[in-house]
């Protein structure tokens, strides 16, 4: 951590450079900045923020059917971030892309351990994905929310069963969020394409990592 004050009060900015426990021992005024990527931080209060991140509004009648149609089945929610992962030079030299060849062993390994599974993939760029990923089973890409509709997707994807995520916090979030007993999720072991990031706490020990 990395401290600062002004007046009676402390700004703590994340030094990411992993899981740091003194946090939970700072006490009086703060203002906490930075992306603090570890459940580590927050996982005593699991039951409670996964009641506090509820959807207000109900699905629409579209999303309310894929809803349906993924609790019938053994639904594995692939999310492939691209957008300005690809589009802005800067952003890609630091988060650079999962590749397809990401997916299909990572859909493979899903195969092994959970038997007949159907995938519903999500993406920012979902021509890109009907075109380069090819996955071992029944497969449906998702095109019905656009925009501000982004959150329905969030929905979609904690409703399924297993995970395969891209290196996005959108996903990591989708994953988590999951309540299904025994759920497994996969992620890319390395979330940032440049080499000094510390993610070593960056995912849950339970996850498996390709």
């Amino acid at each position: 951590m990395q401290f600062a004050s002004r007046g009676a009060i402390q700004y703590v900015m994340d030094s990411e450079s992993g899981f740091d426990n003194s946090v939970h021992s700072l006490t009086g005024s703060l203002i906490v900045r930075g992306y603090w990527q570890s459940e580590k931080y927050f996982l005593n209060n699991a039951t409670v923020i996964r009641s506090d991140f509820q959807f207000r509004a109900p699905p629409t009648v579209e999303n309310a059917k894929y809803l349906e149609r993924i609790g019938g089945v053994t639904s594995v929610a692939v999310h492939v971030r691209r957008g300005d992962y690809v589009s802005n030079a800067r952003t890609n030299c630091i988060h650079g892309t999962c590749s397809a060849g990401y997916y299909v062993a990572s859909a493979n390994i899903m195969r092994q351990k959970v038997g007949d599974l159907k995938y519903f993939v999500f993406s920012d760029d979902p021509d890109w994905a009907e075109r380069n990923l090819h996955l071992p089973g029944p497969t449906e890409i998702v095109r019905i929310n656009h925009g501000r509709a982004d959150f329905e997707d969030m929905r979609l994807m904690s409703a399924c069963k297993h995970f395969i995520i891209a290196n996005s916090s959108f996903s990591w979030w989708a994953a988590w969020l999951g309540v299904h007993p025994g759920k497994v999720v996969i992620a890319p072991k390395r979330w940032f394409s440049i080499h000094h990031a510390d993610t070593r706490d960056l995912l849950p020990d339970t996850w498996i990592k390709v």
